[in-house]
């Protein structure tokens, strides 16, 4: 005798087929956090990187997927940061998708059973306790999936401090100059600027003498030369060039009586907008030095009397 199955019932059945499997598969799923501390702390804009063991011992053919959650201060809900599916498909949570987008956040498979979320920059909104939660998925024979076991790691408090803001404005210019040159000689023009995290920073930096520009380096070390010295710079006589983190130098060679006069550097800072243009800030000059260019034959009688 044969029943047939109402399709009323296929719901029931669904949920019954679930329990079952629930009950004759082993629960072997283990997942721990590979950090030892159960709190951390950072600076806004520092990179975070935690790891996840998750496993599982069964002889069943089953897949894992692996979310990480962060739980904000003052929320109740834990809301995904990235999630690798049982098809091991990434997909950022929400709120999370630019961040993903620009390469900021990640969650990388490593070996059998580690998984390792990196965060590049973290942000205020980032505090809050984090985790990672492994899921254990069966395939039905009509292709169906049914979740047969989850767990949690145990819980990280993440602490982020707001960045100290510091005046940043205070900006120094130096210039190095010989007093005195023969004519013909080489004329050395090093200049440097001093500012705080000068490192991380943009900056731009112009030569004057007589109040007029020769040439000026911007932010990505690119070379500009007023138009009427730019046959200098083609010719070779006249070249600039950054030699460090807020060093520049500038030759001019062979120099001629009508060179000497008051030279000074100027720089300023530069920041960079999301659209990758950059803005210019105030701009701050050295003390002036004064080059003396003399004849050839003048020195040569001063010498020789």
């Amino acid at each position: 005798m044969t029943f047939a199955v109402s399709s009323l019932w296929r719901p029931t059945s669904l949920i019954l087929l679930g329990l079952f499997l629930r009950c004759v598969i082993d629960d072997s799923l283990s997942v721990t956090s590979s950090d030892s501390t159960t709190s951390l702390s950072f600076d806004e804009g520092e990179s975070l990187t935690l790891t996840c063991q998750a496993s599982t011992n069964t002889i069943q053919h089953v897949h894992l997927s692996l979310i990480w959650y962060l739980r904000k201060d003052g929320a109740q809900d834990a809301i995904p940061i990235i999630s690798l599916d049982r098809d091991f498909t990434l997909t950022p949570g929400q709120g999370f998708e630019q961040r993903y987008k620009e390469e900021a956040i990640s969650l990388d498979k490593l070996g059998e059973a580690e998984y390792r979320l990196k965060i590049a920059e973290l942000a205020l909104s980032d505090q809050g306790q984090i985790y990672c939660q492994a899921q254990e998925w069966i395939q039905d024979p009509d292709r169906s999936w049914y979740m047969i076991a989850q767990k949690n790691a145990e819980e990280i408090t993440l602490t982020v401090k707001a960045k100290v803001v510091t005046d940043t404005s205070a900006l120094g210019v130096n210039i190095s100059a010989p007093l005195e040159l023969q004519e013909g000689q080489e004329l050395l023009l090093p200049c440097s600027i001093n500012a705080q995290n000068l490192a991380r920073r943009f900056f731009s930096l112009a030569w004057l003498w007589e109040g007029v520009e020769l040439a000026r380096i911007g932010p990505t070390g690119i070379l500009t030369v007023k138009q009427e010295y730019s046959d200098r710079e083609k010719d070779g006589e006249l070249r600039a060039t950054r030699t460090g983190n807020g060093k520049y130098l500038l030759r001019l060679k062979p120099v001629r009586t009508t060179h000497g006069g008051n030279y000074i550097c100027r720089g300023w800072p530069e920041e960079r907008g999301e659209d990758g243009n950059f803005k210019q800030g105030p701009a701050q000059d050295s003390q002036p030095q004064n080059v003396k260019i003399s004849p050839t034959g003048w020195l040569k009688c001063i010498l020789s009397e």
